[in-house]
């Protein structure tokens, strides 16, 4: 074998031929590689030639003393210097090449995408759909829903891939990767959107506001006015974030021209709604001042905030009994619900006379929409007299229509999947009472209990339970059939009386009064500002300002039940407003006026709501009488903190926190006890009996217990 030098050391410097690239800091090396038929195995060594040349040369250097003579791992070594410049070159050319030309087709369409006169026309379309969501949220609608829903955000999404597909490809090819990748243009996109398919749409619409500032006007106030009612910083008008929204101030001019045009349809509508729920409360808001004048930097805006509720009826059985403003009976035949508020219903008169007209009769005969102003259910199958309120072992009501079959236990409805439930009008049928509801309640709820200290009942080692809490804790897990069906018994004899129970209500906020309702002045401006926006009388302000000229009930108004939701203080005002509205009829020229409030007063009842009257004052009596002698003895027990004992006027949450832990820790130490007179043998199943009945057979000796 021959070997033929391919670089020498010439003066401290590795010169290789044809190339002329010498390496520093290598005397005294020759390399050699086999020759076989003649012909080298390399051709052309390229030693990296670099911006970083001593620096390569100098690890090139070590790494090649470290071969101490090996030729073939030599070799390797400068094999893979000279790939590393190999495809460093290659890059750098790559970078020097001239950018291709953009394809004159694509241009033009892309021009014919963007004329004039299809994004006008696109524009138009989503602004009136967004117009038409603002209209339409002017009435009752849900607190918390889409102003736009999924499925019209994808159709204006497929239409911009239908329309404007040359755009589309050009957005969606930025954002496009191998996680998201959009079907074929033949398939539509499915509802909801990607978030990216999302970020596309909103990037058209904001270069169409780009375009013309005249274009989506509509559209450009929802996101300022978002960022609004979440409390949160407005972008910047030169930001990118805000560029393409409308400025505050100009999105609530907006929002007052369609509140405007708007709201006389929204009063027409309340004006025939026979019963309607609402509430008011004090409504308080700090405003800082840019410059502190008077010692002051901010200022407090006082007023009250009115709400209205629809009501969502129940669905009518058939034979129910309805009589019309003209004194016509007729028979529910069908009902059907037409809406959330309303119900469809046909009938059957009972005994037509001279006096009903065939308009009536061709109404009641092909159906009318119910609840209406003037007709009333008189008798309903199910309606069974309530009992009276006594407040001293009050038994709970049954539900309206609440009926089961004739024979069953307690147990069988409690314990049982199968309520057997039944329908009024049904042969063997009968009623709850209101003692055997109650009945039916606490053995649910003692058997829930049951249920409850057995899941407390999770030691991380089973040797810290006794033998008793195992022998317990073993025998509820072979009932839990049983349990689960006590668990929901409430829950589906409420579903079953009425389908309707668990909707999401209906509001509508109007704008605040400026009087606030925390005195008797004040209390007296706000019912006047609530009656006219109830629609229960109009008023008409003199023209010489400051005195109110004359007021008028409106037709309906005597009609009308508003059942309203208020706190202590509110219910405390109100029940002094007859008494000061009176006092004005004192006044000279102001009897007319206040006639018309009096009158309309009657409509009205007034209630404390849940919150105050469950979760405030009947807490704050808990705390009155049970502080000082139970509860403040577990606070210091447990060490909690922020309780005083007096919750309505600080931390209410922490106070409801800790009166549910005490009470379960009540309850738990009560079937403590309970499991300890009772002994092991309680707990153990007897021949031939069953589930269901080893569970009463605990509840029996519970209630003796």
């Amino acid at each position: 074998m021959e070997y033929d030098p391919i670089a020498k050391s010439e003066k401290n410097n590795l010169i290789l031929p044809e190339t002329g690239v010498g390496l520093h800091d290598l005397a005294l090396l020759e390399l050699y590689t086999p020759k076989l038929s003649g012909q080298p195995i390399f051709d052309e060594v390229r030693i990296p030639n670099s911006q970083r040349d001593e620096v390569v040369t100098s690890n090139l250097a070590k790494e090649l003393m470290e071969t101490k003579g090996d030729a073939t791992a030599y070799i390797a070594i400068l094999m893979q210097y000279y790939n590393a410049e190999k495809k460093r070159k290659q890059s750098d050319e790559a970078k020097k090449l001239p950018l291709p030309k953009p394809d004159d087709t694509f241009v033009s369409q892309l021009s014919l995408d963007a004329s004039a006169e299809k994004l006008v026309q696109f524009a138009d379309e989503v602004d009136r759909a967004y117009l038409t969501a603002m209209s339409g949220s002017l009435g009752f609608n849900h607190v918390c829903e889409y102003l736009i829903s999924p499925e019209v955000n994808t159709h204006f999404y497929n239409k911009l891939r239908n329309e404007f597909p040359y755009i589309h490809k050009a957005l969606y090819s930025v954002v496009s990767t191998k996680y998201f990748k959009e079907p074929t243009d033949d398939e539509p996109i499915p509802s909801p959107l990607h978030d990216k398919q999302k970020q596309i749409l909103y990037l058209f619409y904001g270069l169409i506001r780009a375009r013309s500032l005249m274009l989506m006007r509509h559209w450009a106030i929802v996101e300022p006015l978002g960022y609004y009612y979440k409390g949160n910083q407005q972008p910047g008008s030169k930001s990118m974030g805000g560029m393409f929204s409308s400025s505050l101030p100009t999105s609530f001019d907006r929002l007052d021209e369609i509140y405007k045009a708007d709201i006389e349809a929204f009063n027409n509508r309340l004006e025939f709604e026979p019963v309607l729920f609402g509430a008011f409360d004090n409504y308080q808001r700090m405003i800082q001042k840019k410059n502190q004048t008077a010692h002051k930097s901010a200022i407090t805006h006082t007023g009250t905030a009115i709400f209205l509720k629809a009501n969502v009826p129940i669905d009518l059985p058939q034979g129910s009994t309805v009589i019309t403003p003209f004194g016509t009976r007729f028979k529910v035949t069908k009902c059907s619900r037409h809406e959330s508020g309303k119900l469809f219903v046909t009938g059957e008169i009972y005994e037509a006379t001279n006096e009903t007209s065939q308009s009536e009769i061709a109404l009641i005969n092909g159906g009318a929409l119910m609840p209406r102003i003037g007709w009333d259910v008189t008798w309903m199958p199910g309606f069974v007299p309530r009992p009276e309120i006594t407040y001293h072992k009050q038994i709970v009501p049954p539900p309206r229509r609440a009926y089961l079959k004739d024979g069953v236990t307690d147990a069988d409805v409690v314990l049982g999947h199968d309520r057997m439930f039944r329908e009024p009008l049904q042969s063997d049928a009968v009623s709850l009472t209101s003692e055997r509801m109650h009945s039916m309640q606490c053995l649910s709820n003692r058997i829930v209990d049951f249920s409850t200290y057995a899941n407390y009942l999770q030691p991380t080692d089973e040797q810290d339970l006794s033998p008793l809490q195992k022998r317990f804790k073993a025998s509820v897990d072979c009932v839990q059939k049983e349990i689960d069906a006590a668990r929901k018994f409430q829950r589906d004899l409420v579903h079953h009386v009425n389908p309707n129970a668990g909707q999401v209500d209906k509001m509508f906020a109007f704008p605040l009064s400026p009087h606030c309702e925390t005195s008797h002045e004040g209390m007296l401006m706000v019912y006047a500002d609530m009656g006219k926006s109830f629609r229960l009388f109009d008023i008409e302000e003199s023209n010489t300002g400051g005195v109110v000229g004359r007021c008028s009930l409106t037709p309906t108004s005597r009609k009308r039940k508003i059942n309203l939701c208020v706190d202590a203080l509110s219910s405390k005002m109100w029940r002094s407003l007859e008494l000061n509205l009176t006092k004005k009829l004192t006044e000279i020229g102001s009897s007319q006026y206040v006639e018309s409030l009096l009158n309309a007063l009657s409509s009205f009842t007034c209630q404390h709501d849940y919150f105050h009257e469950n979760r405030m004052h009947r807490q704050d009596v808990i705390w009155r009488q049970f502080y000082g002698c139970v509860l403040q003895a577990f606070q210091a027990e447990t060490r909690t903190l922020r309780i005083n004992g007096d919750p309505v006027k600080n931390n209410v949450q922490t106070h409801e926190a800790f009166l549910e832990v005490c009470y379960r820790a009540l309850k738990r130490h009560r079937i403590n006890r309970f499991l300890a007179k009772a002994g092991e043998d309680c707990f153990s199943r007897l021949d031939g009996e069953s589930e269901k009945d080893m569970i009463l057979r605990w509840d029996q000796t519970f209630v003796e217990y």
